[in-house]
């Protein structure tokens, strides 16, 4: 089933600042590129009872936003077995699939289940769609976005990366995370805004770095975080 998308009307950035960013976005479009799967296999290390209450404790009956996920996922994947475990009350994978419609168009949403999870496949820019978000809205996944998806060393691309930085600190729920892996641009976000807090060991991370594709000239750059947003 298609739909448009209805985000939440309440606490949304006012509509001038929505179409700055909306030309940030659409100015960038041309540094993207699409996300191998391999770079969320990661995931899949994520194993013991401890690591996966970890994990739980911020995202178990929370809404998961997957920036840049490269489409819909199964139960099966990497992806869906982590939501399964950590039982997430929804699933909302935004990306750009078909880069001929314009940022401003409305997002349309591919309504799913992954087992009994709601789920939202979203195809637009996750800038725009972040910008229509309200603020405190759920908990964000970002994998390999300035490494993989966005050729990172134009001007525009730096300006989108750090557009997306604001909003995902904006959008983030407070008390919730974001986390991922072989990101670049949210390096160091503590020291970028005080609301956000580092938070280490949530998995073994040696184990990771062996999940990587063989060839990727990457593997020695597997950056694992995970951040707080903390209450002000």
């Amino acid at each position: 089933m298609t739909e448009r998308y209805a985000p939440n009307t309440e606490n949304h950035l006012p509509a001038a600042e929505i179409a700055r960013i909306d030309t940030i976005a659409e100015t960038a479009l041309k540094y993207m590129k699409g996300l191998p799967d391999a770079y969320t296999r990661w995931l899949d290390m994520v194993t013991s009872e401890s690591e996966m209450a970890n994990f739980k404790k911020y995202l178990e009956n929370r809404v998961l936003f997957d920036l840049g996920n490269g489409g819909m996922i199964s139960a099966d994947s990497s992806v869906g077995k982590f939501l399964l475990k950590c039982n997430a009350l929804k699933y909302v994978g935004v990306d750009r699939s078909d880069t001929k419609l314009p940022v401003t168009q409305p997002a349309e949403a591919q309504v799913y289940t992954i087992a009994d999870i709601q789920a939202e496949q979203i195809n637009g820019d996750m800038l725009a769609f972040l910008a229509r978000q309200p603020a405190d809205s759920g908990n964000i996944m970002v994998n390999g976005i300035d490494n993989f998806v966005i050729e990172p060393w134009s001007q525009e691309a730096q300006l989108y990366l750090a557009e997306l930085r604001r909003q995902i600190v904006r959008v983030l729920s407070v008390g919730g995370i974001v986390f991922g892996a072989h990101v670049d641009f949210i390096k160091e976000l503590d020291k970028a805004d005080e609301k956000m807090r580092k938070i280490e060991g949530m998995f073994n991370q040696s184990r990771g770095l062996r999940v990587l594709h063989p060839q990727d000239l990457y593997q020695d750059r597997a950056k694992y975080f995970t951040y707080e947003k903390m209450r002000n």
